[in-house]
Formats: structure tokens, C-alpha cells, sequence
């Protein structure tokens, strides 16, 4: 029997990709299909949760930025993502869109 996963189209670099696929390897709990180095269609209901964990492995790959770079440490304080991901409507019955 085959079973939809209703999913969300994502681009986004080659690095953040590899993040992005190190993340769902043990548990493959966000990733519906791996299209290109640059896109992913991603588990609508995974969605947020992933934003999440890309942040905290972004955040822990960074070095600490100095006391004298405040608009950096504002920046990271505030609750911004750092790599905001491009999301597309593939998943939901759309067509993907031609570049």
C-alpha cells in the first residue's frame, strides 16, 4: 500500500544541504526525497523542527563572536535564523517552478 507524506519543497547550498542530510541520518525523520545538491523536499509536519536543529548546528559550528561585535552577539540573541531556508509548494500538488 502506498502511503503520501505531504512535504515541503526546500532549497538551499550545497552546505546547508549536507547539514540538512547529516541531521535525518539516523533517524530519517525529515526528508521525503532528495532531489539535487540544492533541493529536498522535507516533511511538512518536520518543518519547523528542523529549522530548530539547523540553527543550534549552525550556532555550534560558529565561534563565539567578541564583546566588541555586538551586532553580531545581537543578532544571534535575538532568535534569528542564520540561514533562512526558500520553501516552495512542490509538496502540496504545485508544480516545481523552472529557474
Amino acid at each position: 500500500m502506498v502511503k503520501a507524506v505531504k512535504g515541503v519543497l526546500v532549497e538551499c547550498d550545497p552546505s546547508i544541504k549536507a547539514i540538512i542530510l547529516k541531521i535525518d541520518q539516523h533517524k530519517h525523520d525529515y526528508i521525503v526525497e532528495d532531489l539535487d545538491d540544492q533541493t529536498l523536499v522535507i516533511k511538512e509536519s518536520q518543518l519547523a523542527s528542523l529549522k530548530q536543529r539547523l540553527d543550534k548546528e549552525l550556532v555550534n559550528a560558529q565561534q563565539i563572536p567578541d564583546e566588541s561585535d555586538t551586532e553580531s552577539a545581537k543578532s544571534l540573541s535575538d532568535g534569528q535564523e542564520l540561514f533562512p531556508l526558500r520553501l516552495g509548494g512542490a509538496g502540496r500538488g504545485g508544480k516545481r517552478r523552472p529557474k
